[in-house]
């Protein structure tokens, strides 16, 4: 019995070797990755909360703040503890989400292992898990540190209610709660965890009397009703995540309104969507980041998905008693992405490869068992070839994630990849646009957006960074042609309204640049770049002492806003307040030493002040 004990915890022990090892050999190739203009600029190098690292007030503002439309405390301040261990070095940014992605992988395989008993097929589950190339966007990019995050507490979540299960109490149930709450903090995704839990009470608890298929189970049954009241509390919780979230979400105008997108085009992408995944699940081909939303999808291909899906929910239901694992399976898969399948419409992406980091876990499963079922009835030879293909299914997985990891290297690799692997991605297109902006490839840039634009004439984004490179090169009623164009396609565009005044500010119409500053924040309240814009209009018009108020707020959100710092120098200096100039002068100044103006600012205000 020892011995097989001591074989038992070398082979689990090599499982989870295999599983960490192969993650990092795969991913290693990150710490050589940049961050991507597109999302981490949000999280991380624009973000002055995050950029300063770890601190009392940055937590403070990751529990209040919606910012980048979203309420994810716990993802926020993982992102700030990086910037402490690492800097803004994205080698080390990258190695985290490695790590926790190999961290998940392990929970996975104990978790189904510790509740099905079945080693090799939770194994499998777990390898398909670690290594399947779908995975890779949720890993490799920066951004999406709250997927990895969230699936961490998700999957502890499981553990702990499978504790529950075996002895339950008050104390291990609350233990759950507080699990599940925290992953609500990572990422709202885990709204659909209860429904999961009760997937769990189905199979493989069994815990209703009714769904037993085993003469012997170790748990004691339960009436449904008691275990829907059981599972109360998440739902309630859940509840106050998603309205969390539509909140932040609104606030962000992240939301599509039904207006711009009809119900009955998201039930026709989600369809597609679920299918789609599948399809990619099984032939991991022509991965994007963006996959862009197409509006006339052909009937047959609407029909051919819901026939799909159909077919295999009738399935899985007629073998609920003989094979229940692909009813536990499916649900899962379903479920799970009910949350990101696009009826309510966040963003602009038709689907995406990292909604599928947790709920590909559910086919997986279909597959481990389902595969293990087929084998009972095979020859012996014949069960040797499935567990041969096997293996090469993992190896082509684990080549395939290598491949696709390489494109993650830097934005123009990704997203020139992106334009090779769909048709009419205007995003990829634009996202170019800017990242040959910032170089100064101002030319090269305006084709970019003009090709983004005879694909969606409607895309404001495009529109406002050609303003952008018009009001650079001096073109200023170009540029605010531009930009009320980007305001009538989208009214409530922060950037648009922003830029719109800047260009006005520059042409002295300092009313109407006052306006528009202020429709922003109508729209934003925290947009540092209206507040400290509509300060220095307000000071230019002699409303010093509003302008200051404003330069104030501004600071609030970015300390460390040297042009803030010193016109908010310059308006105290106007007021006699020299004192306090000088020290917003300085503050600037050990922020950025070689900066002439503050430093010439400080020296006037000194004289100044001597002169008092």
């Amino acid at each position: 019995m020892n011995a097989q004990h001591t074989h038992s915890t070398r082979t689990v022990t090599g499982i989870i070797m295999f599983l960490v090892v192969s993650v990092f050999a795969i991913y290693w190739q990150t710490r050589g990755h940049a961050f991507i203009e597109y999302d981490d600029q949000i999280y991380l190098f624009e973000n002055p909360h995050v950029r300063s690292g770890l601190s009392l007030e940055n937590i403070q503002w990751a529990f209040s703040s919606v910012y980048a439309a979203n309420w994810h405390p716990l993802t926020w301040i993982s992102h700030m503890l990086d910037v402490e261990l690492f800097g803004m070095n994205p080698a080390g940014h990258h190695l985290t989400s490695v790590f926790l992605h190999a961290v998940n992988a392990v929970l996975l395989f104990t978790l189904m292992s510790r509740i099905t008993g079945a080693l090799w097929k939770s194994a499998l589950v777990a390898a398909l898990f670690a290594l399947h190339p779908l995975h890779v966007e949720s890993v490799a990019w920066v951004a999406e540190r709250k997927d990895v995050l969230s699936t961490l507490f998700w999957l502890i979540t499981l553990h702990l209610y499978a504790r529950y299960v075996e002895n339950p109490a008050l104390s291990r149930y609350i233990y759950v709660v507080m699990a599940f709450c925290l992953g609500l903090m990572s990422k709202p995704m885990l709204v659909s965890l209860p429904f999961v839990l009760l997937l769990l009470d189905f199979w493989p608890f069994q815990r209703p009397a009714l769904w037993r298929t085993e003469t012997t189970v170790p748990t004691q049954p339960e009436t449904i009703r008691f275990l829907v009241l059981e599972k109360l509390p998440f739902l309630l919780i859940g509840v106050a995540s998603a309205a969390i979230t539509i909140f932040a979400q609104q606030q962000g105008n992240a939301m599509t309104p039904l207006v711009a997108s009809p119900l009955t085009e998201r039930v026709q992408n989600a369809l597609n969507a679920y299918a789609g995944y599948l399809g990619k699940m099984f032939w991991p081909t022509d991965l994007a980041v963006f996959y862009p939303f197409q509006t006339g999808l052909p009937a047959w291909k609407i029909y051919s998905a819901a026939c799909l899906l159909g077919t295999i929910t009738v399935v899985v239901y007629r073998e609920r008693k003989r094979h229940p694992y692909l009813l536990f399976g499916w649900s899962w898969y379903i479920i799970t992405l009910v949350p990101v399948i696009g009826i309510v419409r966040v963003g602009l992406q038709a689907m995406a490869d990292r909604y599928t980091y947790m709920p590909l876990t559910g086919i997986f499963i279909m597959l481990a068992w389902g595969m293990e079922d087929l084998l009972k009835e095979c020859s012996a030879r014949l069960r040797r070839l499935f567990y041969s293909m096997t293996a090469a299914v993992i190896a082509a997985c684990i080549l395939l994630s290598w491949r696709q990891i390489s494109y993650w290297r830097d934005t123009t690799t990704l997203f020139t990849h992106a334009l090779d692997s769909t048709a009419g991605n205007y995003m990829a297109l634009a996202v170019l646009g800017r990242h040959l902006e910032r170089q100064g490839r101002l030319d090269e840039a305006l084709e970019r957006f003009d090709q983004a634009l005879e694909i969606a004439p409607w895309y404001e984004y495009a529109k406002i960074h050609q303003g952008i490179i018009l009001m650079n090169r001096g073109r200023l009623d170009a540029a605010i042609f531009k930009y009320n164009e980007a305001i009538i396609q989208n009214p409530t565009t922060v950037s648009g309204h922003i830029n719109l005044g800047i260009v006005m500010g520059l042409q002295a119409r300092h009313e109407d640049a006052i306006r528009n500053f202020r429709i922003a924040l109508d729209f934003n309240p925290q947009s540092e770049a209206a507040l400290y814009n509509l300060g220095m209009e307000l000071a230019k018009t002699g409303k010093i002492d509003e302008a200051i108020q404003y330069y104030n707020k501004a600071l609030k959100i970015d300390p460390d806003d040297v042009h803030c710092l010193n016109n908010l120098g310059v308006a105290l200096a106007e007021l006699g307040r020299f004192d306090e100039a000088v020290v917003q002068f300085t503050r600037a100044l050990k922020l950025k030493p070689d900066f002439f103006d503050a430093r010439s600012n400080r020296e006037l205000a000194l004289k100044k002040k001597a002169h008092t």
